[in-house]
């Protein structure tokens, strides 16, 4: 799964053709989508989070919004399901928001609880490792960066919330989950980034065995 600062991620040359990099190793790369920042803002409208809140009468268009748009999303995926190189499932802000929300105030809104709650709602249930993408210096990826450096690091299994639907044998054996944190200027990754990625690839790999099995 790549996320982080929501340019940076979906730009080839700033992300420097890294998902193109990891099918060239065999392992299917994922961006988090535009949909989870437009499920995001109007999260943020909605509870107060934005420096408004919507009146009496526009939350019932905005509902309405709401629920058009994920039901348009989710009759397009279900339509490119049918290739077999994307799946069902649709973001879900209101638990990422939940369980990012024990770690950074919602108040502090912007890219960095959303990469942060994504990272532990989706590893290892459905994604093998995350790597953090933001602009050299970019403060809310440096802040995603320490609470996950702490949050996928051992002890990672103490947190009730991310037990859910995970083998036993991961719980037991894989004391770190797969994360890597990369800074862009739009250069060349250094050769400690390149090094990094060997690594992070491989325990990406070893957990991936390790869901197979405990499936």
């Amino acid at each position: 799964m790549l996320t982080g600062e929501i340019f940076v991620r979906h730009d080839d040359l700033s992300r420097q053709f890294i998902i193109e990099k990891l099918a060239e190793q065999g392992f299917a790369g994922k961006t988090a989508g535009i949909m989870e920042w437009i499920y995001y803002t109007d999260y943020c409208y909605s509870n107060n989070l934005a420096g408004c809140r919507p009146s009496f009468n526009e939350r019932p268009s905005l509902l309405l919004k709401s629920l058009w748009m994920k039901g348009y999303e989710r009759a397009y995926k279900k339509i490119a399901a049918a290739s077999g190189l994307t799946s069902l499932k649709q973001d879900n802000i209101e638990y990422t928001m939940e369980v990012a929300g024990d770690l950074i105030n919602p108040q502090l809104t912007g890219e960095a609880i959303l990469t942060v709650g994504g990272a532990i709602t989706e590893v290892p249930r459905h994604y093998c490792g995350v790597i953090s993408i933001g602009p050299f210096g970019c403060m809310p990826n440096r802040l995603s960066e320490a609470i996950l450096s702490r949050e996928m690091g051992r002890g990672w299994q103490t947190t009730a919330k991310r037990r859910r639907g995970v083998p036993r044998n991961v719980l037991e054996n894989i004391y770190e989950l797969p994360f890597l944190a990369i800074e862009s200027d739009g250069n060349p990754f250094p050769q400690v980034i390149t090094a990094k990625l060997e690594v992070f690839l491989s325990q990406a790999a070893r957990l991936h065995r390790a869901m197979k099995d405990g499936d």
